[in-house]
């Protein structure tokens, strides 16, 4: 009996053993670095160096701004002072920006920068922005839209001669548009003096019309 006995512990101690080696000891990789750890919510920080990919933790989304405008349905910003609580978001120009549904119709416009900022890195000590590490990291930007037919739709710098970012997307044939491109890793020292901090979706070369931003996203794709 007890030589029975003896067998049996052994084939349990054995069972525990290859339990432990395939279930693991949970998942230990670190969150993606070069963004703000914050996770939204009244407006506070992106959704950085949340979740992961295999080991590397790469690509990950680390702002979408569908999901940060979920709390804020059904408001209309159309002053200064409706932005003082979003630490992401800031005015340019004028017009007035409406949500529904995670989407941001920009309307009342009378220049083609009259719209509104999403913050990158630290805007003149108010505001932390999205804190990302572009110099050390490599960023997407993902928007999708609609807009009047005949308007050229761009990502816009908010600072030193407003570069375009990336390329521009000629809508004149439809109302959809489709901007893509990365962050350069100068971006917060690129034109002629200043910060760069910020950038804007907007309309080039002088083309004002009411549009709508129906997805705007932000993707670390790992190190330099």
């Amino acid at each position: 009996m007890m030589k029975k006995t003896k067998k049996y512990a052994w084939a349990v101690a054995l069972l525990m053993v290859l339990a432990l080696a395939f279930f693991g000891c949970g998942d230990d990789d670190p969150a993606p670095s070069g963004t703000n750890t914050n996770t939204g919510g009244n407006g506070n920080g992106g959704n950085g160096g949340n979740g992961g990919n295999g080991g590397s933790g790469y690509p990950v989304v680390v702002f979408d701004l569908s999901e940060f405008l979920e709390e804020y349905d059904g408001e209309v910003w159309d002053a200064d002072g409706d932005y003082d609580d979003l630490e992401l978001l800031k005015r340019s120009g004028g017009g007035t920006v409406t949500i529904t549904d995670g989407t941001a119709a920009v309307s009342g416009r009378t220049n083609d920068w009259d719209t509104f900022a999403l913050i990158l890195a630290e805007d003149d000590g108010d505001k932390a922005g999205l804190n990302l590490d572009v110099a050390g990291y490599k960023f997407k930007i993902e928007v999708t839209g609609t807009t009047v037919p005949a308007a050229k739709m761009k990502i816009s710098a908010t600072e030193n001669n407003w570069p375009t970012v990336g390329t521009a997307d000629d809508v004149s044939a439809g109302a959809e548009f489709n901007l893509e491109t990365e962050i350069p890793a100068g971006y917060y020292t690129s034109g002629t003096g200043g910060v760069q901090n910020a950038i804007r979706i907007q309309n080039e070369g002088g083309t004002v019309g009411d549009f709508t931003i129906t997805s705007l996203t932000i993707t670390n794709l790992g190190p330099r």
